[in-house]
Order: C-alpha cells, then structure tokens, then sequence
C-alpha cells in the first residue's frame, strides 16, 4: 500500500510545479557523486599515495556501499520520516561530504606529503583514512536519499499516471546527463586544473541541490510514513518467501555480471592512467573520465531502443542479449590489454583503443539494465513489487563487493595483479622489458 499523500486545500502544492526543484537536487547529487566515484581512484593513488590495486578495492567497495544506499533510503522514507524530510537530509549530506573532499584536498594535514618516489612514499595515516572514507559514507547517504526516493517523491506530486510516467521517463534522462556532465566535466577539472577546484566545484554543485530542495519545500505534497504498512510487507515477505526462490537464478546471473562490469571500471581506469591519454597536442583526457562511454552508450542506446521493436521483447530475451553482449564486450577488453601489453615497453598505447570494448558494456547495459526491471516487476509477487526496482541496486552492489573479493584473491594467491599494471604475468613470461 502506498503511503497516503497529505493533500493540500488549494493547488499551491504539489504538481510539475516542484519538478525544478525535486530534479535539480537529483541532478546536483548524482552530478557531484559521479564526478567525484568516477575519478576516487585517481585521487588515492595521486594523492594519499595508496596502491593501484589497492584503490581498486577501495573502489568496489565503495561503489557498493554507493549501490546498495538507496534500498536503506527508500525503507527509511517509507517507514519513518517520509520522503521529503529524507531527501533534505541527503541532499545536506552530499554537501558536507563535498566539504571533506574539499578540505582533504586543501589542508595538507588531511592527506600523505606528495609521493616523489617508490622509495620516498608516506602513506596515509588512520585518521586522514577515516575522514576520507567518512566523506565516501556520507556521499552515499546523498545518493541514498536521492536515487529513487526523489523519484518516488517527484511521482507523489503528480494526480495521474501519465504524469508520473513522464515524470519518470525525465528523471532517468536527467541522470544519465547529471552522470555524464559529472565524469567528464568535474573529473576533468579536478585532473587538468587541480583537486581543490575540482572539489570545490563539486561542493558548489551540491550546494546548489541544497538550495533547489529548501525553495522547494512550500510547494511539496508531503507523505505520511505508515509503520504498519511496513511491518505487514516484511510478514507478506516471509509468507511468500517461496516464491521468490525461483527468482534466485536470474539474481545470481545479475550479480555475476555487475561483478564483470565492476572489475572493467575500476581497471578501466588502472588501464587509461599507463595509456597514452592524448587527444591532439593539449588535451589529455582524464583517466576518470573514460568509463563516461558506457553512460553515454547506454543512454543513447536506451533511447533508440525505446522506439524499436525491442522494446517489445519480453524482458528475459532482452536480459540474455545483455549478457552476450557483456561478455564479447569482456572478450574485447582481454584483446585490448594484451595488445597494450604487448607494445607498452616501445610506446604507450593510445586510451582510444579501450572506448570499443566501453561501448559494447553500453549497449549491453541498455538490454539488461531496463529489462531487468521489467523483470523484476513482473515477477516479484504483488505484494512485494514497490522493492522490485530497488532489487536492481542491491544485485549490482553485491556485484561491486564480489568484484572487490575477487581481485584480492586473485592478489593473494597470484603476482599478477601489480601496482605497476604494465608489469604482468604476461609480460613476464615473454620477458618483455617491464616498465618502471
């Protein structure tokens, strides 16, 4: 049962009037969050000095925590404070995590001395530690509050559903643009004109959310969280429990293929950093930033779809066609690397060459992703179908986490994965001159 709406006496309140403002604080947050996830592995191996594969880790496992906030944002909206109050307080928590980013970058204090040298290399300190990862948490929380409780919040505005249809249909555009302005713009200003700038943009953009979300709060319609509700779902959840253990398969495979694409964005970036990232004589492009194909892929891709046949296919198909998609795109990342390992002792290869196998994960994600959620809805029994969207997050940050288990296995057990990505099993087993 949905939470009832409080509606107002007059129509000052609620209606596409609080678009503006509801979509903006999405926007600002998912821009800063992005701009900041995107290119959080740069930033711990340039600037607090932390290993390459190291920061890959830390990478999973904050875009899993990342991931996996809007499924605790959306119980705490629904069982608790409402949608409105949770929002405001992402919306300000996104804000002071700017602000942490912000200073880590400033005040020398709050990071290692710069790292002249494998020998000559500080690392950081527990406390410099823990306010950086305090800053990823409470980024998390803005996305918490913001992801899909905005959405919810934005669609408890509207009376009909072919409003909130579109109120939707918008929503997913503005976050794709809010991601991609944020992994190329932000990163790029944060690589090519410093980490302070970059930050305190980032800071500025969050504000900015902050500011949108209080102007509108006269004209919000407000939602009154009902406990009990909440409590006869989890019962409903338990009698029905069966059910969804024939869900466990398509779970599973969804949480094996954001593991794939997990590992591919966090060594994406490992990859661009040792490639030859120029662009004509002046542009570099930043590291960051090239994980942006994908978004750009899928975006493009979902849109086109939308107004073909495959839209029409039933939402298992277009699942599989995700996953044979992402696993040539796989195929086509493991050509890449070899032949950029093959040619890094002579001359380093060229960034370009890491944007076909990107955009195949895009077109790949534009199958999977929109059906996934169909599927989802579909199955999921009646009573359980307000958290099937929200599944999505949770089987894509698991998907992070094994990612993250994975590659410390692989660094336990093997030597394969070195903070000197050229230098590789590979390399080593043709005696290919390693660079240093």
């Amino acid at each position: 049962m949905d939470a009832p709406l409080l509606r107002p006496t007059d129509q000052r309140t609620g209606g596409w009037q609080t678009f503006p403002f509801i979509i903006g604080a999405i926007m600002g947050v998912s821009m800063v969050t992005y701009g900041v996830s995107s290119n959080l592995e740069v930033y711990l191996i340039n600037a607090f000095n932390i290993g390459r594969f190291d920061a890959a880790q830390i990478y999973g496992i904050a875009s899993g925590c990342i991931s996996l906030a809007p499924i605790v944002g959306g119980i705490v909206a629904d069982s608790m404070v409402g949608c409105s109050t949770v929002l405001g307080g992402a919306t300000a928590a996104c804000f002071v995590s700017m602000l942490l980013f912000t200073s880590t970058a400033v005040l020398p204090s709050l990071r290692p001395p710069t790292c002249y040298s494998a020998t000559l290399c500080e690392p950081p300190t527990a406390i410099q530690l823990a306010i950086l990862f305090f800053a990823v948490a409470l980024m998390a929380v803005g996305v918490a509050g913001t992801r899909y409780n905005g959405m919810t919040m934005g669609a408890n505005q509207l009376s009909s559903q072919t409003d909130r249809d579109a109120f939707f249909n918008w929503s997913f555009v503005a976050l794709y643009l809010s991601s991609i302005a944020g992994a190329t713009l932000l990163v790029y200003i944060q690589d090519s004109v410093s980490w302070p700038w970059g930050f305190g943009l980032c800071t500025a953009v969050a504000a900015l959310a902050l500011l949108l979300y209080l102007c509108g709060r006269p004209f919000y319609l407000r939602t009154k969280p009902n406990n009990n509700d909440n409590n006869n779902a989890f019962v409903r959840f338990g009698r029905e429990g069966k059910l969804l253990i024939g869900l466990l398969p398509i779970i599973s495979s969804g949480i094996l293929l954001s593991a794939t694409i997990s590992v591919q964005a966090s060594i994406t970036v490992l990859q661009a950093m040792a490639m030859d990232r120029h662009l004509g004589r002046r542009f570099l492009v930043p590291a960051g930033s090239i994980n942006a194909s994908v978004l750009a892929t899928a975006s493009a891709s979902i849109a086109v779809l939308d107004r073909t046949k495959c839209r029409l296919q039933p939402p298992l198909r277009r699942i599989a066609i995700g996953h044979v998609v992402n696993a040539f795109a796989m195929a086509a990342m493991a050509l890449t690397e070899s032949r950029r390992l093959a040619i890094s002792a002579a001359k380093p290869l060229s960034v370009l060459w890491l944007v076909p196998s990107l955009v195949l994960i895009g077109f790949g994600e534009a199958f999977h992703f929109p059906g996934t959620v169909a599927f989802y809805y579909s199955e999921f029994p009646a009573s359980l179908r307000s958290t099937a969207t929200g599944t999505y997050a949770v089987v894509s940050g698991l998907g992070y986490y094994v990612s993250s288990a994975s590659i410390a296995a692989l660094r336990r057990s093997t030597g394969w994965l070195k903070d000197d990505i050229n230098k590789s099993r590979r390399q080593e087993k043709n005696g290919l001159e390693e660079l240093d």
